[in-house]
């Protein structure tokens, strides 16, 4: 009868390891999956802080002031900025973006004087226009 008690306290020690196994398990997944969305942050973050700095950028550039998409590129740190004006070509909107396939920011603009300015509250994460998007 002893060795049967000592088998069973051998069978706790067994399942209690088991059982720890199994939680560090579901950690290790959980933390594998947390790393991919912390990646995918800073991707975003990075995106969105190239694409604000183009868009300052592109501001601050002389501009063609003419109907339609007009582009300039900064190729030290893969900017571009662009430009589409209205017909009248007093207001239009501006892009900014680091290259294709990244994320894009748009304001609406203005022109002054002879000067482009951004509208105060012109800020926008989608494209405003119903047609023509792409430059």
């Amino acid at each position: 009868m002893l060795r049967q008690m000592g088998s069973s306290a051998l069978g706790m020690v067994m399942i209690l390891a088991l059982a720890a196994v199994l939680v560090m398990q579901s950690n290790l997944q959980q933390l594998s999956s947390g790393w991919f969305n912390v990646a995918g942050e800073q991707r975003f973050i990075r995106q969105q802080v190239a694409a604000s700095s183009a868009l300052a950028w592109g501001l601050r550039r002389p501009w063609l002031v003419a109907a339609g998409w007009h582009c300039q590129f900064y190729p030290r740190f893969s900017w571009r900025a662009c430009l589409r004006m209205e017909d009248e070509g007093e207001e239009g909107v501006m892009r900014g973006d680091s290259g294709t396939g990244s994320l894009s920011v748009w304001r609406w603009v203005e022109l002054r004087q002879g000067e482009l300015r951004a509208h105060s509250r012109g800020w926008i994460d989608y494209c405003p226009l119903e047609q023509d998007c792409q430059p």
